[in-house]
């Protein structure tokens, strides 16, 4: 008599067979639970052996890094006015002229290499040492100007003014190229180049890495005061 037989007897009853398919179903649990342990288990070895450490950026890779980024770090938005008068046997002619002016400012980084960055081991400190911001554009609308003439005596304003005006316009950009920042806008040039230079850094060496800028003129002067305080010595 076969070993199917003698099962096949012993779950003529509901409840023998009852017992019988409980029994089945939790062999085949166990089976399947087993399968799915190995499953991670071989997944995760698989991971372990594909990762590869990613070492720190050194200060070539981070130079070259910035070096590569465009930036125009701060605008300032002013009105520029110039204004032009003449005085002859006719009489006076006064021509003047405004016009909103967009001045943009940035950091020249094309020339920054290994040797202005600086790798602290304590704390995993960056320090770039980089040039101060210079005005890279000026934009003079002079289609959005505002002008006024005044003539006096016996001069004619379609000759004589549009001649003055002429010269105002003229002279617009002078004003522009002459126009410098006050101490607080100068401050805020300043710490927003700080600021998105830092970012670009940050860009490369991931968060959250601390990033000192550091400007060139600011530099010197530490290095004077160094050179000033050791000489004392």
């Amino acid at each position: 008599m076969s070993a199917s037989t003698n099962i096949l007897r012993l779950v003529r009853t509901p409840k023998a067979a009852a017992f019988y398919l409980a029994g089945v179903g939790a062999v085949s649990a166990l089976l399947a639970l087993g399968l799915l342990a190995t499953q991670e288990s071989l997944l995760r070895d698989t991971r372990a052996a594909t990762v590869v450490p990613t070492a720190a950026p050194t200060p070539a890779i981070i130079a070259r890094h910035v070096r590569a980024a465009a930036l125009v770090t701060s605008r300032i938005e002013t009105t520029v006015r110039a204004q032009t008068s003449d005085a002859d046997w006719r009489g006076t002619v006064i021509a003047t002229v405004e016009a909103p002016t967009t001045l943009s400012f940035g950091v020249d980084l094309s020339k920054i290499d290994s040797s202005r960055v600086r790798m602290s081991g304590i704390g995993g400190v960056c320090v770039l040492i980089i040039p101060p911001p210079t005005r890279l554009a000026t934009e003079v609308r002079t289609g959005e100007e505002r002008f006024s003439v005044e003539v006096g005596g016996l001069s004619l304003r379609a000759v004589s003014g549009e001649y003055q005006l002429g010269l105002a316009r003229a002279r617009l950009y002078e004003q522009a190229a002459r126009f410098r920042p006050n101490p607080q806008q100068h401050a805020e040039i300043r710490a927003t180049a700080r600021e998105q230079v830092a970012a670009v850094a940050r860009g490369i060496m991931g968060e959250p890495s601390v990033v000192r800028v550091v400007f060139e003129d600011e530099h010197l002067t530490l290095l004077e005061r160094t050179t000033r305080q050791a000489a004392a010595q």
